[in-house]
Protein backbone atom coordinates (compact mmCIF):
# COMPACT_ATOMS: atom_id res chain seq x y z
CA UNK A 1 0.00 0.00 0.00
CA UNK A 2 1.22 3.48 -0.81
CA UNK A 3 -0.06 6.79 0.48
CA UNK A 4 -0.88 7.89 4.02
CA UNK A 5 -1.95 5.28 6.52
CA UNK A 6 -2.21 4.49 10.18
CA UNK A 7 1.56 4.27 10.56
CA UNK A 8 2.43 7.68 9.11
CA UNK A 9 4.24 9.55 11.86
CA UNK A 10 7.48 11.40 12.51
CA UNK A 11 10.34 10.61 10.14
CA UNK A 12 12.48 8.78 12.72
CA UNK A 13 11.58 5.28 13.84
CA UNK A 14 11.10 5.08 17.63
CA UNK A 15 12.96 2.49 19.62
CA UNK A 16 10.98 0.00 21.74
CA UNK A 17 9.59 1.63 24.88
CA UNK A 18 10.17 -0.55 27.98
CA UNK A 19 6.57 -0.49 29.19
CA UNK A 20 5.23 -1.14 25.69
CA UNK A 21 7.63 -4.07 25.31
CA UNK A 22 6.43 -5.48 28.64
CA UNK A 23 2.91 -5.75 27.18
CA UNK A 24 4.16 -7.98 24.35
CA UNK A 25 5.30 -11.55 23.90
CA UNK A 26 6.71 -13.00 20.71
CA UNK A 27 6.69 -16.25 18.80
CA UNK A 28 9.94 -18.10 19.45
CA UNK A 29 10.50 -15.90 22.50
CA UNK A 30 12.08 -13.02 20.61
CA UNK A 31 11.03 -10.03 18.55
CA UNK A 32 11.59 -10.82 14.86
CA UNK A 33 10.63 -7.50 13.32
CA UNK A 34 11.42 -3.81 13.65
CA UNK A 35 9.58 -0.53 13.23
CA UNK A 36 11.30 1.42 10.44
CA UNK A 37 10.57 4.17 7.92
CA UNK A 38 8.73 2.76 4.88
CA UNK A 39 8.75 4.63 1.58
CA UNK A 40 5.54 6.58 1.11
CA UNK A 41 4.08 5.45 4.42
CA UNK A 42 6.03 7.07 7.22
CA UNK A 43 6.64 4.06 9.49
CA UNK A 44 5.88 0.38 9.14
CA UNK A 45 6.84 -3.01 10.55
CA UNK A 46 9.41 -5.11 8.68
CA UNK A 47 10.38 -8.73 9.39
CA UNK A 48 13.97 -9.33 10.51
CA UNK A 49 13.58 -13.12 10.33
CA UNK A 50 11.49 -15.48 8.22
CA UNK A 51 7.99 -16.40 9.40
CA UNK A 52 6.15 -19.54 8.35
CA UNK A 53 2.41 -19.37 7.78
CA UNK A 54 0.74 -19.76 11.18
CA UNK A 55 3.67 -18.46 13.24
CA UNK A 56 2.87 -16.09 16.09
CA UNK A 57 4.31 -12.68 15.27
CA UNK A 58 3.29 -10.92 18.48
CA UNK A 59 0.72 -11.09 21.27
CA UNK A 60 0.07 -7.64 22.72
CA UNK A 61 -1.95 -6.50 25.72
CA UNK A 62 -3.73 -3.19 25.16
CA UNK A 63 -2.49 0.01 26.75
CA UNK A 64 -6.13 1.12 26.98
CA UNK A 65 -9.33 -0.92 26.82
CA UNK A 66 -12.95 -0.11 27.48
CA UNK A 67 -16.34 -1.69 26.99
CA UNK A 68 -19.09 -0.26 24.85
CA UNK A 69 -20.82 2.48 26.84
CA UNK A 70 -17.59 3.57 28.54
CA UNK A 71 -16.46 5.90 25.76
CA UNK A 72 -16.84 8.91 28.04
CA UNK A 73 -14.13 7.45 30.32
CA UNK A 74 -11.35 7.51 27.70
CA UNK A 75 -9.73 10.71 28.98
CA UNK A 76 -9.97 9.47 32.56
CA UNK A 77 -8.23 6.23 31.57
CA UNK A 78 -5.55 8.14 29.67
CA UNK A 79 -4.91 10.47 32.64
CA UNK A 80 -4.27 7.39 34.79
CA UNK A 81 -1.50 6.07 32.53
CA UNK A 82 2.20 6.42 33.41
CA UNK A 83 3.92 9.25 31.53
CA UNK A 84 5.85 6.85 29.28
CA UNK A 85 2.63 5.25 28.08
CA UNK A 86 1.04 8.66 27.51
CA UNK A 87 3.97 9.66 25.30
CA UNK A 88 3.76 6.43 23.28
CA UNK A 89 0.00 6.80 22.80
CA UNK A 90 0.26 10.41 21.66
CA UNK A 91 3.06 9.54 19.22
CA UNK A 92 0.60 7.45 17.19
CA UNK A 93 -0.88 8.76 13.97
CA UNK A 94 -3.95 11.01 14.14
CA UNK A 95 -5.47 11.10 10.67
CA UNK A 96 -7.84 13.86 11.75
CA UNK A 97 -4.81 16.15 12.02
CA UNK A 98 -2.63 14.83 9.20
CA UNK A 99 -5.54 13.88 6.99
CA UNK A 100 -8.01 16.72 7.38
CA UNK A 101 -6.01 19.69 8.65
CA UNK A 102 -7.31 20.07 12.19
CA UNK A 103 -7.22 23.76 13.06
CA UNK A 104 -4.58 23.70 15.80
CA UNK A 105 -2.42 21.09 14.06
CA UNK A 106 -2.10 19.05 17.27
CA UNK A 107 -2.91 15.40 17.76
CA UNK A 108 -5.88 14.78 20.02
CA UNK A 109 -6.58 11.74 22.16
CA UNK A 110 -9.92 11.29 20.40
CA UNK A 111 -8.21 11.41 16.99
CA UNK A 112 -5.52 8.93 18.03
CA UNK A 113 -8.14 6.52 19.40
CA UNK A 114 -10.36 6.79 16.33
CA UNK A 115 -7.40 6.28 14.00
CA UNK A 116 -5.67 3.42 15.83
CA UNK A 117 -8.28 1.66 17.98
CA UNK A 118 -9.47 -1.88 17.30
CA UNK A 119 -12.97 -3.14 17.98
CA UNK A 120 -13.37 -6.34 19.95
CA UNK A 121 -16.49 -8.32 20.73
CA UNK A 122 -17.00 -6.43 23.99
CA UNK A 123 -15.52 -3.03 23.29
CA UNK A 124 -12.51 -1.18 22.00
CA UNK A 125 -8.74 -1.49 22.55
CA UNK A 126 -5.66 0.56 21.76
CA UNK A 127 -2.46 -1.34 21.01
CA UNK A 128 0.66 0.74 20.56
CA UNK A 129 2.67 -1.85 18.60
CA UNK A 130 -0.10 -3.22 16.40
CA UNK A 131 -0.90 0.40 15.49
CA UNK A 132 2.46 0.48 13.67
CA UNK A 133 1.35 -2.23 11.22
CA UNK A 134 0.21 -0.79 7.88
CA UNK A 135 -2.96 -1.89 6.11
CA UNK A 136 -3.31 -4.13 3.09
CA UNK A 137 -6.43 -5.66 1.54
CA UNK A 138 -4.18 -8.66 0.80
CA UNK A 139 -2.43 -8.84 4.19
CA UNK A 140 0.26 -11.29 5.19
CA UNK A 141 -0.81 -11.16 8.86
CA UNK A 142 -4.06 -11.96 10.65
CA UNK A 143 -5.07 -10.55 14.04
CA UNK A 144 -7.62 -11.73 16.58
CA UNK A 145 -8.41 -10.69 20.14
CA UNK A 146 -8.30 -13.27 22.93
CA UNK A 147 -10.69 -11.95 25.58
CA UNK A 148 -9.60 -14.54 28.17
CA UNK A 149 -5.96 -13.45 27.97
CA UNK A 150 -6.80 -9.82 27.07
CA UNK A 151 -4.31 -10.02 24.20
CA UNK A 152 -4.39 -9.23 20.51
CA UNK A 153 -2.65 -12.05 18.66
CA UNK A 154 -1.01 -11.43 15.30
CA UNK A 155 -0.14 -14.48 13.17
CA UNK A 156 1.58 -14.82 9.81
CA UNK A 157 -1.13 -15.75 7.30
CA UNK A 158 1.44 -16.54 4.58
CA UNK A 159 5.11 -17.42 4.56
CA UNK A 160 7.02 -14.15 5.09
CA UNK A 161 10.68 -13.60 4.27
CA UNK A 162 13.02 -11.38 6.26
CA UNK A 163 12.89 -7.88 4.83
CA UNK A 164 9.19 -8.00 3.91
CA UNK A 165 6.79 -5.53 5.48
CA UNK A 166 4.23 -7.06 7.84
CA UNK A 167 0.71 -5.96 6.92
CA UNK A 168 -2.59 -6.49 8.67
CA UNK A 169 -5.99 -4.99 7.84
CA UNK A 170 -8.38 -2.44 9.30
CA UNK A 171 -11.64 -3.33 7.60
CA UNK A 172 -13.76 -6.17 6.21
CA UNK A 173 -11.68 -7.92 3.54
CA UNK A 174 -14.71 -9.60 1.95
CA UNK A 175 -15.89 -6.25 0.57
CA UNK A 176 -15.33 -5.57 -3.16
CA UNK A 177 -12.74 -3.02 -4.26
CA UNK A 178 -14.96 0.03 -4.68
CA UNK A 179 -16.53 -0.53 -1.27
CA UNK A 180 -13.15 -0.98 0.45
CA UNK A 181 -11.67 2.11 -1.17
CA UNK A 182 -14.68 4.26 -0.25
CA UNK A 183 -14.69 3.08 3.37
CA UNK A 184 -10.94 3.61 3.85
CA UNK A 185 -11.16 7.11 2.39
CA UNK A 186 -14.15 7.97 4.56
CA UNK A 187 -12.97 6.40 7.81
CA UNK A 188 -9.18 6.82 7.64
CA UNK A 189 -8.63 9.44 4.98
CA UNK A 190 -6.37 7.59 2.55
CA UNK A 191 -6.55 5.78 -0.78
CA UNK A 192 -5.35 2.19 -0.56
CA UNK A 193 -2.92 1.10 -3.28
CA UNK A 194 -2.23 -2.42 -2.09
CA UNK A 195 -1.92 -5.17 -4.76
CA UNK A 196 -5.60 -6.06 -4.40
CA UNK A 197 -6.74 -2.47 -4.96
CA UNK A 198 -4.59 -1.70 -8.01
CA UNK A 199 -5.78 -4.71 -10.00
CA UNK A 200 -7.76 -3.92 -13.13
CA UNK A 201 -9.78 -5.67 -15.80
CA UNK A 202 -10.42 -9.40 -15.49
CA UNK A 203 -8.11 -9.80 -12.47
CA UNK A 204 -10.03 -7.15 -10.51
CA UNK A 205 -13.39 -8.65 -11.48
CA UNK A 206 -12.25 -12.14 -10.43
CA UNK A 207 -10.95 -10.83 -7.09
CA UNK A 208 -14.19 -8.98 -6.37
CA UNK A 209 -16.18 -12.08 -7.31
CA UNK A 210 -14.23 -14.21 -4.84
CA UNK A 211 -14.71 -11.63 -2.10
CA UNK A 212 -18.46 -11.36 -2.72
CA UNK A 213 -18.68 -15.15 -2.56
CA UNK A 214 -16.72 -15.14 0.72
CA UNK A 215 -19.04 -12.49 2.17
CA UNK A 216 -22.07 -14.56 1.16
CA UNK A 217 -20.63 -17.69 2.84
CA UNK A 218 -19.81 -15.70 5.99
CA UNK A 219 -23.40 -14.44 6.13
CA UNK A 220 -24.70 -18.00 5.70
CA UNK A 221 -22.52 -19.22 8.55
CA UNK A 222 -23.72 -16.36 10.75
CA UNK A 223 -27.35 -17.24 9.96
CA UNK A 224 -26.67 -20.87 10.91
CA UNK A 225 -25.01 -19.75 14.15
CA UNK A 226 -28.02 -17.59 15.07
CA UNK A 227 -30.46 -20.35 14.16
CA UNK A 228 -28.46 -22.80 16.26
CA UNK A 229 -28.48 -20.45 19.24
CA UNK A 230 -32.25 -19.96 18.89
CA UNK A 231 -32.73 -23.73 18.74
CA UNK A 232 -30.65 -24.16 21.91
CA UNK A 233 -32.88 -21.63 23.69
CA UNK A 234 -36.01 -23.42 22.53
CA UNK A 235 -34.67 -26.77 23.73
CA UNK A 236 -33.75 -25.23 27.08
CA UNK A 237 -37.22 -23.73 27.53
CA UNK A 238 -38.86 -27.01 26.52
CA UNK A 239 -36.72 -28.96 28.99
CA UNK A 240 -37.58 -26.51 31.77
CA UNK A 241 -41.28 -26.82 31.03
CA UNK A 242 -41.09 -30.62 31.11
CA UNK A 243 -39.32 -30.56 34.47
CA UNK A 244 -41.93 -28.28 36.02
CA UNK A 245 -44.96 -30.07 34.50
Amino acid sequence: MEGPGRAQRAAGAPGPAPRAEARCRYGGGRRSFEVVPVAGLGLGVVATSDFACGDLVVAERPVMAFSWGEEDRVEEMFDGLPEEDKEVVMSLHDQFVDGSGQADGQRSLDGVMRTNGYRTGDGFVLLTLLSRFNHSCSPNCEHSFDGDLSEMHVYASTDIAAGEELRTYWMELAAPTDERLALLREELGFTCRCPACVRSGAAAAASDGRRRRLRYLQECLEDLRVEGADADVERGLSSKKNKTA
